[in-house]
């Protein structure tokens, strides 16, 4: 069942953004057309030069758009779809309210993944230039950053897209499942961002506060002298401070995962113990 409800909300999402990657695209071709113009023929009046500019411009922005918006349209959708009028149907369905939420969770974080290729395709199809990975990473090591460090740095990222989308369900679900003891109406979506604000405040606490412990019990191998040596020999970091970074590196994950984990079960017991859509 949780296949089908991902088809279904899959292609929900898709009817949507498939539209804004024909938008951004369209862009993006038009400054590569004049980018192409701007470089094969005399521009002797500048024109062509400007709206190549502008053009690019936009192309910028539209990807910037594209991407910001896919990831607002996620949140909009988990609560069009579960609490407003749609919620009616879907928690009649005979499926459990962990798949509802682990459909949108999951949808949610492919639909974000495809909108950041797509942007990336339309940055490069813009500025007619691909960019050679390998050469900046290799420009990159040269001056002593590490080859772990820009792959756990796409981990980091990767992980941070849907455990931000679970901050924002698990807001909502709390703010459309709290219950008071009187009859005037609660605001739902007002009680949905103090919700997000409360965790957002005790995950960043959490984090730091662990963090900072880390680098405490660290800080102290890390010489001066090291430091500025490394520097002055444009050589890697001192080994020490490799092995700070990545503990911080590695908190961040596994504090991600664990704060999403935990945070989507709240919601699904939430969805299933004190859902009221009347």
């Amino acid at each position: 069942m949780l296949g089908k409800l991902l088809k279904y909300d899959m292609k929900r999402q898709m009817k949507l953004l498939f539209a804004a990657y024909l938008v951004v695209g369209l862009v993006a071709g038009f400054s590569a057309i004049f980018r192409l113009v701007f470089r094969n023929f005399e521009d002797t009046t500048g024109v062509v030069g400007i709206v190549r500019t502008l053009v690019t411009g936009l192309a910028i922005v539209a990807v910037a758009v594209m991407v910001v918006g896919t990831f607002i349209y996620a949140v909009l959708y988990f609560r069009k779809n579960l609490f407003k009028d749609e919620g009616y149907l879907m928690h009649t369905l005979p499926v459990k309210s962990w798949q509802l939420y682990m459909s949108k969770v999951i949808s949610s974080t492919l639909c974000s993944f495809l909108s950041i290729l797509v942007a990336v395709a339309a940055i490069c199809l813009a500025f007619l230039h691909i960019p050679d990975v390998a050469d900046i990473m290799s420009g990159a090591m040269a001056v002593g950053i590490p080859k772990w460090f820009f792959i756990v740095t796409i981990i980091v990222f990767c992980i941070a897209i849907p455990a931000n989308l679970v901050q924002f369900y698990v807001s909502l679900v709390f703010g459309y499942t709290i219950q008071t003891n009187t009859k005037t109406p609660v605001n739902r979506d007002l009680m949905s961002v103090i919700s997000y604000i409360v965790i957002y405040m005790v995950q960043q606490v959490a984090m730091i506060g662990v963090m900072l412990v880390w680098v405490a019990m660290n800080i102290g191998k890390i010489t001066d002298s090291k430091l500025m040596n490394a520097a002055m020999a444009g050589t890697q970091a001192p080994e020490e401070l490799l092995q700070m970074m990545w503990g911080l590196y590695a908190i961040s994950i596994v504090l991600m995962v664990l704060l999403s984990v935990v945070l989507s079960v709240l919601s699904v017991l939430r969805m299933e113990k004190r859902l009221n859509l009347s």
